[in-house]
């Protein structure tokens, strides 16, 4: 294990010795060792490193991460890697793996429409080119092309289709009007989307208010049919809405305190593309009945969210992702003690519940009744 954490760690670390003659080069990163109790005790190692190259007009940064599992395999995954050129204060110019996290929300983001399946914890990201336009305080403009089709296409044996025709096309205008922080945004590939979105944001009195909304205008997809194989399509364009309400307060006489509410809604009716909506075939196949009939999966959901943090002391977050349809949840928490200076230690558990049919429920059978983890987090 020892001889393998060194590799790891040396690969992350001679990476610095290139930009040599930079102007300015940063690396932070973090050490991660956790494990997970299932019913069987899982433990994994590793290492994120996020490197930093900036010259006057241009910059390149580079964000990558290297795992160790129990027969010490290094898996290595590279989450970002593009070079930014400034060519006026007001323009940025991106290409490279990147991720643009779009949207208003706590939990859903249905403006994300370059990324559908964008969660709390991350963006899935795109290689392509991207441009980001801030003509003044008040307003921003994003447009990019997603290379990422035709790249996999090349790269595998499937047949390489026409280059721009398989270009992804996406815009996010950002606006705010007094209070009001205002969304419109959209996605484009010939033959599979076209979704148009909107959103809004409004502080009233301290509350968040938010509500986004997406409609899949090009054939959209409902769930899949009893075969799990393949989509229906629909004859109408589908909606996917959310909306919801956060609020973060600070006493005034316990600066360092900070308590967080949070309860969000989504309509999925769907508004993914079957390529976007594969994993939930496959999560979905686990629960075929004996007659060979496939459960539908839950289109309506509520997040809540309860979370207390002292500053350099310790955080605690309670979640809860609830199914309304078929009735099935998964509820989370997960406490992190923050007194070490560069480190985390962390606890939390995860719950499913509902019956074996239900979209949460299946996941019993990935994971068992519940999961434990503990981990510890090293920063440098």
């Amino acid at each position: 294990m020892k001889t393998a954490f060194r590799r790891v760690l040396l690969s992350l670390l001679l990476i610095p010795l290139i930009p040599a003659y930079s102007q300015d080069y940063s690396l932070f990163g973090q050490i991660e060792m956790e494990g997970t109790y299932s019913g069987d005790l899982e433990s994994q190692l590793s290492v994120e490193a996020d490197h930093s190259l900036d010259y006057e007009n241009f910059s390149f940064r580079m964000r990558h991460k290297l795992s160790l599992d129990e027969q010490e395999t290094p898996e290595h995954q590279l989450n970002e890697a593009y070079i930014s050129w400034y060519t006026i204060p007001e323009l940025t110019i991106t290409t490279g793996k990147q991720r643009l996290p779009w949207g208003r929300g706590t939990a859903f983001f249905p403006t994300d429409t370059l990324h559908p399946s964008h969660t709390r914890e991350d963006v899935e990201g795109f290689t392509g080119l991207s441009a980001v336009y801030n003509p003044n305080l008040r307003v921003q403009i994003n447009s990019a092309v997603d290379f990422s089709a035709p790249l996999e296409a090349a790269a595998g044996s499937s047949e390489n289709s026409d280059f721009y025709t398989s270009l992804k096309y996406a815009s996010y205008v950002s606006f705010t009007a007094g209070t009001a922080d205002i969304a419109l945004s959209g996605v484009y590939r010939n033959g599979e989307t076209l979704r148009p979105g909107a959103g809004i944001s409004l502080d009233a009195w301290g509350f968040i208010l938010s509500s986004e909304a997406a409609v899949e205008m090009a054939g959209g997809n409902v769930y899949p049919d009893p075969t799990a194989l393949s989509f229906n399509k629909a004859d109408t364009p589908l909606m996917l809405v959310s909306g919801g309400i956060r609020k973060t307060h600070i006493p005034e006489s316990l600066p360092d305190l900070s308590l967080t509410a949070a309860c969000e809604y989504l309509y999925a009716g769907t508004g993914y593309s079957e390529s976007e909506r594969k994993r939930y075939v496959e999560l979905a196949a686990l629960g075929v009945e004996p007659d060979g009939t496939l459960p539908t999966l839950g289109r309506q959901y509520v997040f809540i969210l309860a979370g207390v943090e002292l500053l350099n002391s310790f955080s605690l977050e309670l979640a809860a992702t609830a199914g309304l349809p078929d009735y099935s949840a998964l509820y989370s928490a997960e406490l992190k003690l923050l007194t070490i200076p560069g480190v985390d230690l962390s606890a939390g558990a995860e719950v499913p519940t509902g019956s074996s049919d239900s979209e949460f429920g299946l996941m019993k059978a990935l994971y068992g009744d519940y999961r434990i983890n503990l981990g510890t987090t090293i920063y440098f």
